[in-house]
């Protein structure tokens, strides 16, 4: 399924899993992908996803991240899953 997500919505008051994309994943990116970074109270699932991933600075109930590849939103990128905390 391809997707692209980029969420700047602040605050999700449960869990995102998103798993088996095969479209670029944003969810918050400040300064390098001008994507603000969101709280999100419970899990954040990114699993076997497939076209780039970038998930950083988020504050999570919890993280779980496996199996994602692919490049990000610019040239010369790669996924990034980083600075996300509780």
């Amino acid at each position: 399924m391809p997707l692209q997500l980029l969420t700047e919505v602040g605050g999700i008051g449960g869990s995102v899993n998103i798993t088996g994309a095969s479209g670029l994943v944003v969810i918050g990116a400040p300064g390098h992908g001008n994507c603000a970074a969101n709280v999100i109270s419970g899990a954040l699932v990114l699993k076997d996803n497939t076209d780039g991933v970038v998930a950083i600075n988020n504050r999570v109930g919890s993280l779980v991240a496996a199996n994602n590849s692919g490049s990000g939103p610019y040239s010369g990128d790669n996924t990034t899953i980083s600075g996300n905390h509780q």
